[in-house]
């Protein structure tokens, strides 16, 4: 995350030292919701309380050969939540078959990623077949309390991409993150992303369809392929089996938002999450030492703005995602939002 001089007025060094400590903020805020999030969903459930199980059953196997495929970590997600955690639950064994657990009955759509299926790519489970965009999935009705049947998970090889990372002014951008699904909860694994090094990325646990990624680095705003807001608008990078295609991104720049002291909540985060797919899209370190809170947002896009402390969390406006604010951001320049 990035501060706001107060002044408006810097020598180069300060500008500079500015720019470091605003990207170990944000890497430090990152990492720290990542881990009280995983630490959140790996909490075991409290002794003594019988809980309904909702699951889904599914088979995965070889999308040519049609023979069983284990290690492969399905995954079961709604349209604006969707984790890929650190460790799997729902492991496929060695005659393919898997189970699901989720929270409760609804509409869901699964995620297969090869965790220990050497060789295979990453899909969205389609009604015949694996792509690469989660609108394209197959959706499964769950009962509450009860089973249902997925669809076949048919793997296909894996295919890589890789490429350069600039950033605004066409300098390589030292580190940062390549993501192809939003919300990852790995922390010691590259399940769901890949890193920026020097400008280069390499992504190669991706099944042959057509991705959208989400590139994260430096001082410029969370941004998909093709500098669009969300996923679903993204560009999307065509996959090939056993092949490696080049994708090099030139990130763009953004709104950069501010939260004002006076309005500032009693949380460690505050996080931006776009309106209409529920990805996180940037976020606000709430240090009381640091006195303004800015970061860059990608515009125009309509954002919901989560809280959280340890493991308490909450939205702004409303109890949850659906009943939330929504916030609109513009284009380009500066803007100040009020959670009040």
């Amino acid at each position: 995350m990035r501060g706001r001089s107060a002044q408006g007025r810097d020598t180069h060094s300060g500008r500079e030292h500015m720019r470091r400590t605003s990207m170990l903020r944000r890497i430090c805020a990152v990492t720290m919701t990542t881990l009280l999030i995983g630490a959140t969903a790996a909490a075991p459930a409290t002794a003594g309380v019988v809980e309904s199980t909702t699951t889904i059953e599914s088979t995965v196997v070889d999308a040519e050969t049609g023979e069983p495929v284990a290690g492969v970590c399905v995954l079961a997600g709604t349209p604006h939540h969707i984790r890929i955690p650190d460790g799997c639950r729902s492991m496929s064994d060695e005659t393919g078959s898997v189970t699901i657990e989720v929270a409760e009955g609804g509409t869901y759509q699964l995620l297969a990623w090869p965790n220990e299926a050497h060789g295979y790519g990453a899909q969205w489970v389609g009604v015949n077949g694996g792509t690469g965009t989660q609108l394209q999935a197959a959706r499964v009705r769950v009962p509450d309390g009860g089973t249902a049947s997925g669809p076949l998970v048919r793997m296909d090889p894996a295919g890589t991409v890789t490429g350069t990372v600039t950033d605004s002014d066409g300098a390589a951008v030292p580190f940062g993150q390549v993501v192809a699904i939003q919300e990852f909860l790995s922390l010691g694994q590259h399940h769901g992303w890949a890193p920026i090094e020097d400008g280069h990325y390499t992504f190669d646990e991706l099944g042959p369809y057509d991705w959208p990624l989400l590139f994260r680095a430096g001082d410029d705003p969370d941004q998909w392929s093709g500098q669009a807001v969300n996923r679903h608008l993204a560009e999307g990078i065509t996959v090939r089996a056993g092949e490696t295609v080049t994708y090099d991104y030139q990130l763009t720049t953004g709104t950069s938002v501010t939260i004002s002291e006076d309005d500032a909540p009693e949380a460690m985060f505050a996080t931006a999450l776009n309106a209409q797919t529920g990805d996180r899209v940037g976020g606000w370190f709430l240090d009381p030492d640091f006195g303004i809170w800015t970061t860059q947002l990608l515009g125009a896009q309509p954002v919901k703005i989560q809280l959280r402390s340890g493991p308490d969390e909450g939205f702004v406006g409303g109890d949850d995602f659906a009943s939330a604010t929504t916030f609109v951001i513009r284009p380009r320049g500066e803007q100040e939002i009020s959670l009040g």
